[in-house]
């Protein structure tokens, strides 16, 4: 039996149904359950269970199996931080996973409900773990030097992403790791929350598996110019971005609200498999179409004004010069051009700077 775990609240169940939907579909010979942690505050237990009953219906209609479980959010109060604004602390709600589970399932493959799997996970599914509490894949971010900084990490450690983790249960049981993993969370309040968290207490001791099982659409983003790993790994990154086994919509640049996310074909595909196939997914002009994440960009770029100016110089000269073209219809066709550029550019300083703390 493979055991899937999701860590989410009602408002993320398209998601979690299209990714539960796409792994169904390229794992039909598979014995699944599907775990559904839900973290829903304020809200009366019929009506989550009205809420959650789609994401039942897929796992029945596969022939899989499906649990839902309740962890309140004042469970995870104490981790409130300054994090990414797009994260929530749900982030650690993964950690709780050895107790929410029943003491004979000695592993489970914890996935973020913003993937789409696209391939079979009978082979990451068997990876033996050994002595090791967990397995992930390399952060696009890895060898970052500000991300090593800001956990007190060496850069020679690996960095890996939390999207995607294969837990050994029984590891974390016998040695009382979830407490110890709370603690050091509580104690340290890192941006990125439960990812820096299991990165500085698991250094060195997390096994690799292939980037293919994480193919984060960062990798895309940024180009290979912008990625911050150990050139050992360029040809598997090149490989997982043509052939990914699970991609991963990093940022708040999801494939329901972004009309430019990479791999989006791959998401769309399963949705319209789904209950939610009518449902228009948003092509947006800019990538900031959440304001949280507009507004923790801006306050980040306010503080950093010199930054913020040099990389609008450019945009900001060809805006400049089509104002005084006569032709008016060239203006506009020159001014949505500085503004899909200004987009692009605003994401990349995000991300850059998101990063660098």
């Amino acid at each position: 039996m493979m055991h899937i775990a999701f860590c989410t609240d009602t408002n993320y169940v398209m998601p979690t149904g299209v990714a539960m939907i796409s792994i169904c579909e390229n794992n039909q010979e598979e014995e699944i359950t599907f775990h559904l942690v839900i973290t829903d505050e304020g809200t009366s237990a019929d009506e989550v269970e009205k809420k959650v009953q789609p994401l039942l219906d897929i796992a029945q209609k596969y022939g899989k199996q499906a649990k839902t479980y309740s962890l309140k959010k004042e469970q995870l109060s104490a981790f409130e931080c300054k994090g990414a604004g797009y994260i929530s602390t749900t982030a650690f709600a993964r950690i709780f996973l050895p107790d929410l589970l029943s003491q004979k399932i000695s592993k489970v493959l914890y996935l973020d409900c913003d993937i789409a799997c696209n391939g079979s996970l009978k082979e990451l599914w068997e990876t033996e773990l050994g002595d090791f509490a967990i397995a992930g894949v390399i952060d696009c971010n890895g060898t970052h030097a500000g991300y090593h900084e800001r956990i007190k990490t060496s850069i020679e450690v690996p960095y890996i992403n939390s999207g995607v983790l294969l837990m050994n249960l029984d590891k974390w049981r016998k040695e009382n790791l979830i407490q110890k993993v709370c603690d050091y969370a509580i104690q340290n309040q890192f941006p990125l929350l439960d990812q820096d968290t299991l990165n500085y207490y698991f250094q060195n001791k997390i096994k690799l598996v292939p980037v293919k099982y994480n193919s984060q659409t960062l990798f895309i983003f940024g180009g290979e110019l912008q990625w911050h790993v150990d050139y050992t790994y360029l040809d598997e990154i090149r490989d997982a971005i043509k052939n990914p086994v699970i991609v991963h919509y990093l940022t708040a640049n999801k494939p329901w609200n972004d009309a430019y996310c990479p791999h989006r074909d791959i998401w769309e595909r399963y949705k319209n498999m789904s209950i939610w196939k009518d449902c228009n997914s948003k092509k947006i002009l800019t990538r900031f179409d959440r304001t949280d994440v507009y507004n923790y960009m801006m306050s980040v770029y306010w503080q950093d004004g010199n930054l913020f100016i040099d990389g609008l110089k450019p945009y900001l000269r060809l805006f400049v010069a089509a104002v005084k073209l006569k032709n008016k219809s060239k203006f506009i066709s020159i001014s949505s051009y500085f503004l899909n550029c200004g987009a692009n550019l605003l994401e990349k300083l995000y991300s850059w700077k998101t990063r660098k703390q």
